[in-house]
């Protein structure tokens, strides 16, 4: 009868152990950089929209916007954006109602 080495079991387990860590960790470290890969493409291919405050905020000149010609068209305190229509899809007052196709 062979004796049994009751360590090499604890040392095989351990090893195995090791190497599903390091898989972990370099998938982890994988889809980080995957993430990061398509945050950069995301960001050149969609550029967005430019904010008016951040030039100023970032100690750059700013430019003042032009002027319109008929001054009795543009407000001055007129910053904020238009309301949206009342209700979710813009409808107005009043109750839904139903109409039947009957005969």
């Amino acid at each position: 009868m062979a004796p049994v080495d009751s360590g090499a079991a604890a040392r095989e387990r351990d090893r195995g152990l090791k190497r599903l860590r390091r898989w972990t960790v370099g998938c982890v470290a994988a889809a980080a950089g995957l993430v990061g890969l398509v945050a950069v493409l995301a960001a050149g291919t969609f550029p967005g929209r430019a904010i008016a405050g951040a030039a100023s905020s970032a100690g750059a000149p700013s430019a003042q916007p032009a002027q319109p010609s008929d001054s009795s068209d543009f407000q001055s305190g007129d910053d904020q954006p238009a309301a949206p229509p009342s209700g979710f899809f813009g409808g107005g007052g009043g109750s839904p109602s139903a109409a039947s196709g009957g005969s």
